[in-house]
Parts: structure tokens; C-alpha cells; sequence
């Protein structure tokens, strides 16, 4: 019974731990899944809880690798529950923050965030953990020589770009043109961001443009004095947008594939929620395959960076049907 009220007396420990940890944010669904992992090795008595927990209290946030995990070795975590633990410091480092500061390209990447700023601009008021690890995904192309024949010198669009954050990253990998496109509430916000990386990295970025979009508008006009829309893109970057809660499925893709060249791609990011009404996946690639787009290359996690991943979070690509 002792042994018992003690582990219980952890738990509770730990639980508050890693809330504060999270803060108030939505990520409750990795909140949730910590408690579970632990809880049956508890349970079945894989890990004395009391070295997780001492190790929990004991370690900090680094600059790379956020919340980290040490445990005697033979009582250690399992590389699962360490994962999903490790990737809350940095998925949270930011949140509600005045700004995002990620390393890219051996500089950091500053983008201005507007703390709580749903309410009051919508989702794109701040950047996204999809979005982060989609852009560390494109940063790491440079390592596998693929960057050539997947950003440099193509026509690149960053669709919902919000922050601004990918079509600023692909502008800064050599993108022939990068346009950021949003609605009109995140405009100066996008541009404001644009503006500050031409300044963070000492380039005038005359490839990068910004522009305003809305997906459910048919008789959209472009609102700017630029052209940007006009042509069709290589590339066509969705950042967690596949949120049907907010917005509809249908038409997020059919804006994709009306941006994408005949042979063109579209490369989403997309974090796992939970739905009530339908799998939204399945109905994803129902649309897609009615709109005649098949998707293809499901990115794995080992593509991914080594610090910014996460089993919630996929990366796919999208082309039209020959």
C-alpha cells in the first residue's frame, strides 16, 4: 500500500511537472500520452517512477534539445516516451511568446508571433509546430543533395503561410520566387516577418513576395500591385491547414491543385487531431482522388530533423493524377 500511495504521490508530481512544462496550450493530446507511457510502466513495473520523477525536476531546457531525460540505466525510459517528452520543450519554448526564434541556415530565424492572437486574426497569428518541423525537414534536403530538384530555382507558393515562416525558408533556399499568401487579418503580420529576415540575414530576398488569399473566395482577386498568382508553381507549401474543424477539406485542395503546374508538386504538413465527425484522412484522400491529385512519399520520421519531429506530425506530398 505504501509503495502504492507513493507512486501515486509521483504522478501527481510529474503530472504537474510536465503541465508546466506545456503551459496553456492544445498540445493536452502529448500531455495526455506522457501520463499513459508512464503510468503503465509504473503499473507493470518497468521504471522505478522515482528516478523519472527526480530526473524531470532535476533537468532544464537546453538550447537544442529542450526537455531532456536522465535516468539510472537500468531503469531507463523508453526511447518512445523520451521522445515525446523531449519534443515538448521545444514545441513549447515559444508558445504565447512575442516570437519564434528557430536556428536556420547557421543564423537564427526570428519570426514576430502574436501571443493569443486567434481571437483576434485567427490560426496564423503564431507559428505552428507542423510548420517548424517542416521547415527543419527542407533545411536538412541540403544534406542529401535532393534540395536541387525540390526548391532551387522553382516557382515556390506557401499557401495559409500565416507567420510567413516556410515561404520565407524557401526564399532563403534559393527559390526562384516564394510567396507567402493569406488572408488579409495576417497580412502585415506575414510581411512584417518577410521584412525582418531580409534584415536577419543580410539579403535583400527580392524573390519573396506576399500576397492575400482566402481559399473559399471563387471570385478571389489578388490584392497587391504584384502578379504573384497569376502563373502557376513548382512547389505549393500547406502547413497544418487540414483542420476541418475550422476550415473545409474541399476547398484547401482545390486551391492546392489550382496553383500546381501539371507536374508540380504540393508538400502538407499535417498534426494529427482529434475529429468527431469523420476520419479526416480518409475523407483527405477521398477529395483528392475525386479532384483526380493522388498523394505520395509519406515522409519518415528518420527524414525528418533529429530534434524537430514528432509521431504526431507527418509531411506528405500531393501531384496531380497522369
Amino acid at each position: 500500500m505504501a509503495v502504492a500511495i507513493q507512486q501515486s504521490i509521483y504522478l501527481i508530481l510529474l503530472s504537474l511537472v510536465i503541465h508546466y512544462y506545456i503551459g496553456n496550450t492544445s498540445d493536452y493530446n502529448i500531455y495526455i500520452r506522457v501520463l499513459l507511457l508512464v503510468t503503465f510502466k509504473v503499473v507493470h513495473r518497468k521504471v522505478k517512477f522515482s528516478y523519472l520523477a527526480m530526473s524531470l525536476f532535476q533537468d532544464a531546457f537546453s538550447e537544442d534539445t529542450g526537455l531532456s531525460i536522465r535516468c539510472a540505466s537500468k531503469n531507463r525510459v523508453s526511447d518512445k516516451l523520451s521522445k515525446i517528452i523531449n519534443a515538448l520543450g521545444w514545441r513549447q519554448r515559444f508558445s504565447n511568446k512575442i516570437q519564434c526564434e528557430l536556428p536556420f541556415l547557421n543564423n537564427t530565424l526570428i519570426i514576430k508571433q502574436i501571443p493569443n492572437g486567434e481571437e483576434v486574426v485567427g490560426t496564423g497569428a503564431h507559428v505552428w509546430p507542423a510548420a517548424i518541423i517542416l521547415a527543419k525537414y527542407l533545411e536538412k534536403q541540403i544534406d542529401n543533395e535532393s534540395l536541387p530538384l525540390l526548391i532551387k530555382n522553382k516557382r515556390c507558393l506557401d499557401l495559409g503561410s500565416g507567420t510567413g515562416i516556410i515561404g520565407i525558408c524557401a526564399a532563403l533556399l534559393e527559390a526562384e520566387i516564394s510567396v507567402c499568401s493569406d488572408v488579409k487579418s495576417v497580412f502585415n503580420l506575414m510581411t512584417e516577418n518577410c521584412d525582418s529576415a531580409r534584415l536577419i540575414y543580410n539579403q535583400s530576398l527580392s524573390n519573396l513576395k506576399c500576397n492575400i488569399y482566402e481559399w473559399d473566395d471563387e471570385n478571389n482577386n489578388n490584392n497587391n500591385d504584384d502578379d504573384d498568382l497569376l502563373d502557376q508553381f513548382d512547389v505549393v507549401f500547406v502547413s497544418d491547414c487540414i483542420l476541418p474543424q475550422l476550415y473545409p477539406l474541399e476547398p484547401l485542395i482545390k486551391t492546392t491543385k489550382k496553383f500546381m503546374k501539371d507536374d508540380g508538386i504540393a508538400i502538407f504538413a499535417y498534426e494529427a487531431r482529434v475529429y468527431p465527425y469523420f476520419n479526416v484522412m480518409q475523407r483527405f484522400k477521398e477529395i483528392c482522388n475525386t479532384l483526380e491529385l493522388e498523394m505520395f512519399n509519406h515522409v519518415p520520421l528518420t527524414d525528418c530533423h533529429n530534434i524537430y519531429v514528432s509521431d504526431e506530425v507527418q509531411i506528405f506530398y500531393l501531384r496531380k493524377k497522369n
